[in-house]
C-alpha cells in the first residue's frame, strides 16, 4: 500500500511539474513571424514543416524560396522537420526575420544511426568495436512477460536461451558469442548505466538495447563484464511533442506439444510383454485387461489420462500499459504505468477457499525527468518500481505435480474413490487432484524500487568542450513469501479394508515472512571532453566508480576502479581509439585484486576516398580493427576463496574440513 501511494504521488508530481512548466511559458499574445530555412551551403530549403511546440497553431510549410510565415508568441519554440534532415527546434527571442539552418541526416550519421556506448553515444561511422544497437520501436508487440525472450533472434551475436514456460519464470538467459570465461557465463544487463534486472521490465519503458560483444567495447568495465554486456536505455521525454499512449494486449499461451500417455489397457499389455521378454510371468490376466478396456469398474480398474484431466489447452495473458511523455526546452518527462497477468495451465485448481493455479502478476512504474537548470547544468532523475507475484500450488510444488502427471502409471489408483476420498497406494501417495485442491498455495512476492540521478555540468568557461559527470543509483529489492497450507488423506480402497496414507490437516497459513532483501549502490564520477579543431575531433572520458551489493545473510560485495576512453578522428574518415579499465575486486587475494584491461581500435571509411567517388554501387564501406582484453570477477558467489578457515568442534573433538557440517577427527 505504501508503494502504491508513493507511485501515485510521484505520478501526480510529474504531471504538476509538466503542467507548471507549460503554464510559465505560455505566451501573452500571438504575433506573425517570418523566416527562412536553409540547408547545406545556406541553400534555401523548400518543403520544411514548421510547427509551434505545444500549440494548436496551424502547421505551415516553407515555399520554394525556403520562406515561411507563422503566428506564434515570443519565447515559444518552433519545431522544424523534413525527410532526410535532422529535426530542429528554434526558440523565438526576436521579432526580426528568422533564419534557421537544418543539417542533413547522412546515411551513416543520422538520428537513427546513433550507437550507445558506456555513458555516451557515437555516430555509427565512429565506432570501431563490435557494438549493435536495436531501437525498441521495431520490436513486435506481443503479450509475453519476459523482456529477455522479446529479443530472441533480433540482435546479431545475442543468443537467447529459454529453459522454461512457467508464468513469470521462462528462464530466458543471454549469451554473447558463446561462453568467454571458465566460471559463471551470465551476461550483465546495465539499465541506464547500472547493473539491474532486465527480464521483468516492461518493454515499453525501453528506448534502445545495445549489445557489447568484443574486448574493445568491454575493456571500459575492466573485471566486471568479461562475458559481454547489454546496455539498456530507458525512454525520455521529448521537447518537440507530447504523447499519451494506452496499449491493451491479450493472448493465449498454448502448449506446443503434449505427450499422449498410454491407456491402462496399453500400459498393462506392454508391461506383460516386457515381463515375458525377461522370462517372467505376466501380472495382468485377461479379465483385468478386459476391465481396463471396457471401463466397467473405474474404481477397481482405473484408466487415468492425467495430462488431459489436469492440463488446460490454453491460458490467458493480458497486458495494459499507460504512458505519457513530453515537456519543454527546460523540462522533459516520461511516465509509465503497466500491468501484466498470466495464468498457468493446470485444471481443477479452484476451491471455495483459494485457487492454486500457477499465475504471474506484475505492476510496473517508471518516471524519468530531465531538468535543464541552465544552459550548462542538466539533472536527470529516473525512478522505477516493480511488484511481482508468482503463485504455485502447494509449497512451490509445480515440479512435483508435473512429475506426477507424466510418470504415474494410468492404472496406479483411481483419482477419487467411491466415497469421494482421494485415491492412492503405498507406492503412490501423491494424488494430483489432492495436490491441486488440498495443498494450498505459495505466493512469492518481489518488490523493487530503483532510483538513478545523473548530473552533467558543462565546464566550457574553464576549457571549451569539457564537462563533469556524476551518475549514482540506489536500488533496493525485497522478497516476501505467503500462502495457505493444508494436507489431505490418500486412501487405498482396493483391498478388503481401506488403508490410509498421509495425514489430513486443516487450512492454515503456510508462511508470511520476508524471505530476503538486496541493496545495490553504484556511483560513477569523472570528466568528459568533446572538441572539434578544424579537421580533428577528440572525444575523451575518464571516470572512477565504486559499487556495493549488500544482503543481510552475507558480507557485502564491493568493487572499484577507473575507466578511460580516448577517441580521435581526422576528416571524419580516419579513426583511432584507446580504452583502458583498471578495476579490482576484494574477492581476490591481496596483491592480485586489481588488473588493467586495455584495448585499441582503428577505422577507415574507405568509401569517402576520392578514388572510390562517385560510386553508384558502393555507398558506404568501412574497414575497422580492434584488439583488447576484458576480465571477469564472477567466481560463482564464493567469498574470499583464497582463504582457508577451520573451526574447532568443541563437542566432537575435531576440526571441520571440507564443505559438510560434520567434523573430521584429527590426531593430536
Amino acid at each position: 500500500m505504501k508503494h502504491a501511494v508513493l507511485i501515485t504521488l510521484i505520478f501526480g508530481l510529474l504531471l504538476l511539474v509538466s503542467g507548471g512548466t507549460h503554464a510559465q511559458q505560455k505566451p501573452t499574445g500571438k504575433l506573425a513571424f517570418e523566416g527562412i530555412v536553409t540547408g547545406q551551403n545556406d541553400t534555401p530549403l523548400p518543403g520544411v514543416v514548421v510547427a509551434v511546440q505545444e500549440s494548436n497553431t496551424p502547421v505551415v510549410t516553407t515555399d520554394q524560396a525556403g520562406r515561411f510565415s507563422i503566428r506564434a508568441g515570443m519565447n515559444e519554440v518552433l519545431v522544424l522537420r523534413k525527410a532526410g534532415y535532422l529535426s530542429q527546434t528554434f526558440l523565438i527571442t526576436t521579432d526580426k526575420d528568422l533564419r534557421i539552418g537544418l543539417k542533413p541526416a547522412l546515411i551513416d550519421a543520422g538520428e537513427d544511426n546513433e550507437v550507445i556506448i558506456p555513458f555516451g553515444t557515437r555516430k555509427k561511422r565512429e565506432v570501431n568495436s563490435a557494438i549493435t544497437t536495436l531501437r525498441t520501436e521495431t520490436l513486435p508487440q506481443v503479450p509475453i512477460a519476459s523482456a529477455n525472450a522479446t529479443l530472441a533472434g533480433l540482435i546479431p551475436g545475442l543468443y537467447v536461451q529459454q529453459t522454461g514456460t512457467a508464468p513469470g519464470g521462462d528462464g530466458a538467459t543471454f549469451q554473447i558469442r558463446g561462453r568467454s570465461t571458465f566460471g559463471p557465463s551470465a551476461v550483465r544487463v546495465l539499465i541506464d548505466g547500472v547493473q539491474r534486472d532486465f527480464d521483468n521490465i516492461d518493454i515499453n519503458e525501453v528506448e534502445s538495447v545495445t549489445v557489447l560483444k568484443d574486448a574493445a567495447s568491454l575493456a571500459w568495465y575492466g573485471l566486471r563484464n568479461g562475458n559481454g554486456a547489454v546496455l539498456v536505455t530507458t525512454k525520455k521525454g521529448n521537447s518537440t511533442r507530447s504523447n499519451l499512449h494506452f496499449d491493451v494486449q491479450g493472448g493465449l499461451q498454448l502448449p506446443e506439444k503434449v505427450i499422449r500417455p498410454l491407456s491402462s489397457y496399453d500400459y498393462a499389455s506392454l508391461y506383460n510383454e516386457a515381463l515375458a521378454n525377461d522370462g517372467s510371468q505376466p501380472i495382468y490376466d485377461a479379465a483385468t485387461l478386459s476391465a481396463y478396456q471396457t471401463g466397467a469398474d473405474p474404481y477397481r480398474f482405473p484408466n487415468n489420462a492425467y495430462t488431459t484431466d489436469f492440463l488446460a489447452k490454453n491460458s490467458l495473458a493480458q497486458r495494459y500499459v499507460l504512458s505519457a511523455d513530453g515537456g519543454s526546452n527546460a523540462v522533459r518527462y516520461f511516465v509509465l504505468l503497466g500491468y501484466f497477468n498470466q495464468d498457468g495451465l493446470f485444471k481443477g485448481t479452484k476451491t471455495n477457499d483459494f485457487n492454486s493455479n500457477m499465475s504471474f502478476n506484475r505492476f510496473n512504474f517508471r518516471g524519468n525527468v530531465d531538468f535543464d537548470v541552465n544552459k550548462y547544468l542538466t539533472i536527470s532523475l529516473n525512478a522505477a518500481g516493480r511488484s511481482e507475484n508468482r503463485r504455485q500450488p502447494g509449497g512451490s510444488e509445480a515440479g512435483t505435480l508435473l512429475n506426477l502427471l507424466y510418470n504415474t502409471p494410468p492404472n496406479a489408483f483411481p483419482i477419487q474413490n467411491v466415497d469421494g476420498s482421494y485415491g492412492g497406494s503405498s507406492l503412490f501417495q501423491n494424488n494430483p487432484l489432492g495436490l491441486l485442491r488440498d495443498r494450498g498455495y505459495t505466493d512469492a512476492i518481489t518488490t523493487s524500487l530503483l532510483a538513478t540521478m545523473n548530473v552533467r555540468q558543462k565546464l566550457d568557461f574553464l576549457v571549451k568542450g569539457l564537462s563533469a559527470h556524476i551518475n549514482f543509483n540506489y536500488d533496493v529489492q525485497g522478497n516476501y513469501s505467503s500462502g495457505l497450507n493444508r494436507d489431505y488423506q490418500v486412501i487405498d480402497a482396493s483391498g478388503t479394508a481401506p488403508v490410509t496414507f498421509r495425514n489430513q490437516t486443516p487450512l492454515g497459513y503456510r508462511t508470511a515472512a520476508f524471505a530476503g532483501s538486496l541493496r545495490r549502490n553504484e556511483g560513477w564520477a569523472g570528466l568528459d571532453y568533446d572538441r572539434t579543431l578544424g579537421r580533428h575531433h577528440v572525444v575523451a572520458s575518464v571516470k572512477g566508480y565504486r559499487h556495493v551489493s549488500a544482503t543481510p545473510t552475507q558480507l557485502d560485495f564491493r568493487g572499484q576502479g577507473l575507466a578511460s576512453r580516448l577517441d580521435y578522428s581526422y576528416k571524419d574518415r580516419y579513426y583511432l581509439g584507446f580504452v583502458g579499465g583498471y578495476s579490482g575486486s576484494e574477492n581476490f587475494a591481496p596483491g592480485h585484486r586489481y588488473g588493467f584491461f586495455p584495448a585499441v581500435t582503428a577505422g577507415w571509411v574507405l568509401s569517402d576516398e576520392a578514388f572510390l567517388k562517385p560510386n553508384p554501387v558502393l555507398s558506404y564501406l568501412k574497414l575497422r580493427a580492434s584488439y583488447g582484453q576484458a576480465g571477469s570477477s564472477d567466481i560463482g558467489g564464493s567469498r574470499f576463496p583464497f582463504e582457508r578457515f577451520f573451526s574447532r568442534n568443541t563437542g566432537g573433538g575435531g576440526y571441520a574440513f571440507g564443505t559438510g557440517f560434520s567434523a573430521t577427527p584429527v590426531a593430536n
